[in-house]
């Protein structure tokens, strides 16, 4: 404002009549135009509109004098007591955005979405706001009936207070403000009788308040109404949310936040209830409370690891926000450490700096389990990841300390001394496993306490010893025990005792379990114990061989003996592994010959690369969510497996390896290392079917275009091409000439593109469905790149539904994400926000972060073209911020249309929305950004 003027004597109010008045005085407009001029101006509060601007705010079909009614009325109110406020440079009104009643609620409303997106409101944001100015106050511009920017403007402010409104009922909610809630919610639930979130929040507010057949009475009401009005079934979620109401679940009647748990991967689910220990857990909840690092040493078998399970799983959120666990046992040597951690946390390469962008900014625990045989080099990548991951804490078990400045050691006992009666706790509920209705009484009490401090107490030794009650009496299990403790501590002592074992006690127990099995299972269990990591019944079945009986059977019995743990994985396969202790003790005591090791090991590598060949393709269509996780939990068997296939000189077992997992490392982001595996394997020597050459070749293509560009796919484009021909593999053709096409219009070579795209489309015909949306998502990037905005929206529709429809979803979802752009491109923002905002959603729920960011910064780029400013600079901010954690870089990844978009966000705002903009998108997290995107306008523009 001029300096000459009070600050603050204009206000203009625009809920309801257009009211403006200096010093409390008010101005009287004359005519619509006028008012309309005023409105439009009050909307842009002292930033400049320009004439055409102006006339297309006002009107729907302007005439040809719409510009000179424009400035016969600006002139007029220029003229009046308003004409010190009406300043140059395009028309402008120089009002304080305080000032504009309508602004302060868009304020508000943009305030309450970060809260509600972070999750962490300020502990006054509920006293200020109010349902009332939130969801029924004033309708914005109610004389302006037809004038387009106030017709899209009600239409918008209605969205954003439907937003708004959710979001401040579940923050009620969650603070168990339960009355104040409904009475928002019923205002929702009239103005949005079949939106499922109102039924969500007033079930949850019910529930709270304990009014529980109310709440199932909600929920029902809409089940019918759904019914009744769209012929739908009740939503999933709110199916079980029913169930939860039913069931009194705490969470339900706690809270109504969707980031209520902490986010875990890896940690694994416990199979059984932890038997004592709670001194333990207590110990390392203060560790953590006053370290970052904190190491539980232990001889191994003392249970270490599921106390760390057990801990991390007792965490809430106010410790952390996300968790991993890295299997260190599955990693032979140091060098193995920070490529385990990088896919352990989904790093987009086996580098430390990636693991840093992947964990720094977030309240994170990373649990480093068995790391006492890598422990120069957890220690070094421990050191590395605290100095500078401010938020994150590190907890290892290890029969060492890292010995690192800072590290807070919790020692690990057996269940001996003082802790002896939950040695026989232990033991009793184990044994009742294999035998069901065994209990401890006062006839054997006596008996099982000795067996227990036979066995020092030590957890493994237990579940080893009560697994064989399933075929042993317990006194001659005790009498077996007590005989083989006394030579424990020779066989301690001995070379073969496994990483200097300190408890003879756990070697005596391991052996005996061993020395009792037939030749069969002691057979199976030398080659079990040779797997990199877990495996399944599957995998034994077709890389291990028992003379005389199916391995399958043998294995079953090994598990029932405890010799092999089960590792569960929440609603997944179960898979096995053999504990480190037994592996390092059968490895030493009954290894393979060197020629049963070889065979083993020949088979090995076939079943795994059979394995990839397998689930290659599956990642591309409805399978894939089983075929990605089967290839997570394979990866150290299925890099055991190439390592083989290499050092061997098998380029084709090889090729097949890499080659099938490259879509699956693109997917993961792991671009730069899918590379250069795929690149091992070409660099074997000798001849491979020409299949098996072209699978590979286009594979290490297209990690090479994702990560960089046309350019660096060319090398691996022509022997693919010729190998495909090699082989008659139509598909990898038509694919080729696709992504050739795309490529060949990025030069700017039109005809080529031209010729290339005639091509590919001519093979549609002959192809597999997942190479026709390939295709089609190719042609329709060609075709946007050569000025063609119609056509190639046709062909991404087509691309899109046949990935739908067959399940290929990362070209679905890029057919979405260059949909977006071409709609961008044609200035039709919102269109393209309705196309997009949906999009990030799926790519959330697929958990592919990379691909959500991209859609959600180009987002921001639409939100330019409906005049959301502020808004586009909220989202590229949280996109700035959450993409260094996925490695992602818009600007970098996007080039010139990122910088595009950002300018025009850029240059609508002054430096203080500019700062304040940054401020609230750093804040918001991957569900919060979706949750921001959510609350735009996405209607088709009229």
């Amino acid at each position: 404002m001029d300096n000459a003027k009070d600050p603050t004597p204009l206000a203009v109010e625009l809920l309801g009549r257009i009211v403006v008045r200096i010093d409390g005085a008010d101005v009287h407009l004359r005519g619509e135009i006028a008012r309309g001029v005023i409105g439009r101006l009050a909307l842009a509060a002292g930033d400049a509109v320009s004439t055409e601007d102006l006339v297309r705010s006002l009107w729907a079909e302007p005439t040809d004098t719409a510009a000179v009614s424009v400035r016969v009325n600006v002139s007029k109110l220029r003229g009046g007591p308003l004409g010190p406020w009406l300043t140059g440079g395009g028309y402008r009104l120089d009002v304080d955005p305080a000032q504009v009643d309508l602004l302060r609620l868009r304020a508000a409303i943009r305030e309450l979405r970060a809260a509600v997106a972070s999750g962490l409101p300020d502990p006054d944001l509920l006293e200020r706001l109010d349902f009332a100015d939130l969801l029924w106050g004033g309708e914005p511009l109610t004389e302006l009936v037809d004038q387009p920017f106030a017709m899209e403007l009600r239409a918008d402010l209605a969205e954003e207070r439907r937003f708004a409104g959710q979001g401040l009922a579940a923050l009620h909610v969650d603070r168990g403000d339960f009355q104040t809630a409904l009475a928002g919610i019923a205002v929702l639930r009239s103005r949005t009788p079949l939106a499922e979130e109102p039924v969500r929040l007033e079930a949850l507010a019910l529930a709270g308040a304990g009014r529980t057949s109310e709440a199932l009475a909600a929920i029902d009401a809409f089940r019918d109404l759904l019914a009744d009005e769209l012929g739908l079934e009740l939503p999933p979620a709110l199916a079980e949310l029913r169930q939860s109401v039913l069931r009194a679940d705490p969470v339900v009647t706690a809270s109504a936040r969707r980031r209520v748990d902490v986010e875990r991967h890896g940690i694994p689910l416990p199979l059984t209830r932890l038997v004592g220990r709670l001194d333990v857990l207590d110990a390392i909840a203060e560790a953590r409370t006053n370290a970052r690092l904190v190491t539980l040493v232990g001889p191994g078998g003392v249970g270490k690891t599921r106390l760390a399970v057990e801990s991390a799983r007792r965490a809430g959120r106010e410790l952390d926000e996300v968790q991993w666990m890295v299997d260190l046992a599955a990693v032979p040597d140091g060098a193995g450490v920070v490529g385990a951690a990088a896919d352990a946390v989904g790093a987009t390469s086996h580098e430390p700096d990636a693991i840093v962008r992947r964990l720094d900014g977030r309240r994170a625990l990373l649990v480093l389990d068995n790391a006492e045989h890598v422990l120069d080099d957890c220690r070094a990548l421990a050191r590395r990841l605290l100095e500078q991951c401010e938020g994150l804490g590190v907890l290892v078990t290890s029969r060492e300390p890292l010995g690192i400045p800072g590290e807070r050691l919790v020692r690990v006992e057996p269940l001996a001394g003082a802790a002896a009666d939950d040695a026989v706790e232990l033991f009793a509920e184990r044994a009742q496993d294999a035998r069901p209705g065994f209990t401890v009484d006062d006839a054997n009490r006596d008996e099982v306490r000795a067996l227990c401090a036979a066995l020092d107490g030590m957890p493994l030794a237990l579940e080893l010893a009560a697994a064989r009650l399933g075929v042993m009496e317990l006194g001659q299990l005790a009498q077996s025990v007590l005989g083989s403790a006394a030579g424990a501590a020779a066989t301690a002592a001995g070379s073969a005792a496994p990483r200097g074992e300190r408890h003879a006690s756990l070697i005596a127990a391991i052996g005996w379990s061993v020395d009792l099995l037939d030749d069969a299972e002691r057979e199976l269990l030398s080659q079990v114990a040779r797997f990199a990591g877990t495996f399944d019944f599957a995998d034994v079945a077709a890389v291990c061989t028992v003379h005389g009986d199916e391995p399958v059977a043998v294995a079953v019995r090994l598990a029932q003996q405890s010799l092999l743990s089960v590792v569960d994985r929440e609603g997944r396969q179960r898979r096995y592994r053999m504990l480190e202790s037994v592996k390092a003790y059968v490895r030493a005591r009954h290894p393979l010959t060197e020629t049963a090791a070889a065979a083993w090991t020949a088979r090995h590598a076939a079943w795994y690369a059979d394995l990839a060949d397998r689930l290659g393709p599956e990642v591309r269509g409805h399978g894939r969510h089983a075929a990605r996780d089967e290839l997570i939990a394979a990866a150290p068997d299925l890099r055991l497996a190439l390592d083989t296939a290499v050092a061997r000189g098998d380029r084709e077992t090889a090729l097949r390896i890499a080659g099938g997992q490259a879509e699956h490392w693109m997917r993961e982001g792991r671009l730069v290392d899918g590379r250069a595996e795929v690149d091992r394997a070409l660099a074997v020597p000798g001849e491979a079917d020409p299949a098996v050459e072209a699978r590979a070749l286009l594979g290490v293509a297209l990690l090479a275009f994702q990560s960089g560009g046309f350019e660096a796919a060319l090398p691996y484009a022509d022997p693919a091409f010729a190998a495909a021909e090699a082989a008659g593999d139509i598909d990898r053709q038509a694919v080729l000439l696709g992504y050739t096409a795309y490529g060949r219009s990025l030069r700017g070579d039109r005809e080529a593109a031209e010729a290339l795209v005639a091509q590919a489309e001519a093979l549609l015909g002959a192809v597999a469905p997942w190479v026709r949306c390939s295709v089609l998502l190719c042609v329709g990037q060609a075709l946007r790149t050569l000025g063609r905005p119609a056509q190639a929206l046709e062909a991404l529709r087509s691309a899109r539904a046949v990935a739908v429809r067959t399940g290929y979803e990362w070209i679905a979802s890029s057919a979405t994400y260059v949909t977006g752009k071409v709609l961008v491109d044609v200035r039709r923002g919102r269109d393209a926000i309705a196309v997009l905002v949906p999009g990030v959603g799926e790519a959330l729920d697929e958990g592919h972060p990379t691909s959500a960011l991209a859609l959600a910064h180009l987002v921001g780029g639409a939100c330019a073209l409906i005049e959301r400013h502020y808004d586009g600079a909220v989202i590229f901010a949280a996109v700035d911020r959450l993409g260094a954690r996925y490695d992602y870089n818009p600007v970098v990844a996007e080039g010139a249309d990122a910088e595009v978009h950002r300018r025009r966000i850029a240059e609508a705002l002054t430096p203080r929305e500019r700062v304040q903009a940054v401020a609230m998108g750093s804040a918001l997290d991957l569900t919060g950004l979706l949750d921001f995107a959510s609350a735009l306008p996405v209607r088709a523009a009229a």
